[in-house]
């Protein structure tokens, strides 16, 4: 007669099951570690591609700056190497 009870595992077979719980809890393991590290690199591969685009803004930025200061300084050398009016006295009169 059967009464549903489990027969407990004896002998090479109790050692065989431990070994199995043993590796199934391992490999639990290594699978929470797994997503924690994937976790920590796409929040790193975000941190850089943020910190990327920054940085490419910023040299955009100074790039601009550059090439303002560069025109301002060609322009006011320009300006500076136009000869001067001469002035000639003759043109007044003195009262």
């Amino acid at each position: 007669m059967l009464t549903g009870q489990k027969i407990p595992p004896v002998g090479a077979l109790a050692d065989i099951l431990s070994s199995v719980q043993s590796v199934q809890f391992s490999l639990q393991q290594v699978l929470t570690n797994q997503q924690q590290i994937y976790a920590r690199l796409e929040a790193l591969e975000t941190n850089a591609s943020s910190q990327l685009t920054n940085l490419s803004q910023q040299i955009t930025s100074t790039n601009n700056n550059f090439k303002l200061l560069a025109t301002e300084t060609k322009r006011s050398l320009e300006l500076s190497s136009q000869p001067q009016p001469k002035i000639n006295e003759a043109q007044y009169e003195t009262p």
